[in-house]
C-alpha cells in the first residue's frame, strides 16, 4: 500500500509515529515543529496553544531563528495574525504580512515580516492553538504548502490535546493538579541536566490557611485550595507543571522563562486570586496567597532553587503575605 502514498504524506505519517512515542508535551510540540519545518521545506515554525483562560496564545516551541528578541510574548486572542487565525479558526496565508492591517509591529522585531502561514489547531471545532510559518522573503508560500500544514495540524493535532490531558495524569485528588510524589517527572534532579534556560519556579501559599480551616471547617478549607489551584493554572501556559506543594501552596514550574517575566505572571495570579470572591463564605476576607519566585542559576539543582522560592515565600508572610517577593 505504501507505493501508493506520496513523498509528503510518507513524511507526515513518519512524523504522527514519531508524536505517538514521545511522552511529553513539550517534546510533541517540539517535533511537531521540527518535523513540519522539514516536511513543508521552511525555515521558521511556530506552535503556540491557548492558556486556560482561553485569552492568551502562548508560545510553546519553535524551529528556526526567531523573529523577535522576547520570546515568550503573549498573543492576546483576536490582535495580530496570530489572534485573528485563533479567533476566526480559519487559514490565513499572506505574501507580505507587514502590509496586512491585521499585522501588529513589536518594538522587539529583529527582521522583517514578509511571507506568513498560519493553521488553527483545533479540538471538536474549537480553537487550542495555532501552528504558524514565517520568512524573511516575500510571497515565499504556496497554496499547497498551506493545505499541507492544515493536513499537518489535522493529523499531530491529536497528539497535542492527548499528551497535554496525560501529562496531569494522576494528579491530586482534591486539587487536579500534579501530586507531589510526582515531582520528579515534572523536573527530574539529574546531573547537569539542562531542562530549560532559563527556568523560572514560583511557590504561591495561601495566606491563614490555617486559621481558615480551624474557623470553617475541612470542606472550606478544601474550597479554598481548589479555588487556589484554579486561579494559578488559569494564569500560565498550559502544560507548565502545576504542583501540589505541602498543605496549603503549589509550585510551578516555567521554562523557558526568566525572572522578570516570571514576576508579572505571579503578580497577575496574584491579583486574579486577591479579586476572587468566596462565594460559599461571603463573611469571609478575600483570599490572598503569598508567592516567592527563583530563576535557576547555572549548574544549580532542583532542590538549592526551590529553597530559594521558599525563602521568598517566607519574607512575603513576614511582610504581612499578599505579596510577590524574590530570592
Amino acid at each position: 500500500m505504501s507505493s501508493f502514498l506520496t513523498p509528503p504524506v510518507r513524511a507526515l505519517l513518519a512524523l504522527s509515529e514519531e508524536l505517538q512515542r514521545e511522552p511529553t508535551l513539550d517534546g510533541v510540540l517540539q517535533r511537531l515543529v521540527d518535523g513540519t519545518a522539514e516536511l513543508l521545506g521552511i525555515e521558521h515554525v511556530s506552535v503556540r496553544l491557548l492558556d486556560a483562560t482561553r485569552t492568551l496564545l502562548l508560545t510553546h516551541a519553535r524551529a528556526g531563528d526567531p523573529f523577535h528578541q522576547n520570546t515568550t510574548f503573549e498573543f492576546v486572542m483576536g490582535e495580530g495574525l496570530v489572534g485573528w487565525v485563533a479567533k476566526s479558526g480559519q487559514h490565513l496565508r499572506l505574501g507580505n504580512a507587514e502590509e496586512d492591517s491585521r499585522f501588529r509591529p513589536r518594538p522587539d522585531q529583529k527582521k522583517p515580516i514578509r511571507s506568513f502561514l498560519a493553521v488553527p489547531i483545533l479540538e471538536q471545532g474549537v480553537c487550542i492553538g495555532v501552528i504558524s510559518a514565517a520568512s524573511e522573503v516575500a510571497d515565499r508560500y504556496s497554496e499547497d504548502q498551506e493545505e499541507l500544514l492544515a493536513l499537518v495540524a489535522g493529523v499531530c493535532g491529536p497528539h497535542v490535546r492527548t499528551v497535554r490531558v496525560s501529562r496531569l495524569a494522576g494528579p491530586d485528588p482534591l486539587t487536579g493538579v500534579i501530586d507531589p510524589k510526582r515531582l520528579d517527572d515534572a523536573y527530574p534532579d539529574v546531573e547537569g541536566l539542562a531542562i530549560a534556560d532559563p527556568l523560572s519556579v514560583f511557590i504561591a501559599e495561601v495566606d491563614g490557611f490555617d486559621k481558615l480551616r480551624d474557623r470553617f471547617g475541612r470542606g472550606f478549607a478544601d474550597d479554598v485550595l481548589k479555588s487556589v489551584a484554579e486561579g494559578v493554572a488559569n494564569g500560565i501556559r498550559r502544560g507548565d507543571p502545576v504542583i501540589r506543594h505541602g498543605t496549603h501552596a503549589f509550585l510551578v514550574l516555567l521554562p523557558g522563562v526568566a525572572l522578570p517575566t516570571a514576576a508579572k505572571i505571579a503578580e497577575r495570579i496574584r491579583r486574579a486570586i486577591e479579586a476572587d470572591l468566596i462565594l460559599s463564605r461571603p463573611d469571609v476576607a478575600r483570599l490572598t496567597v503569598s508567592i516567592g519566585i527563583a530563576e535557576r542559576r547555572a549548574d544549580e539543582k532542583r532542590d538549592s532553587f526551590l529553597l530559594r522560592a521558599e525563602s521568598a515565600v517566607g519574607a512575603s508572610r513576614r511582610r504581612g503575605g499578599n505579596k510577590v517577593e524574590f530570592a
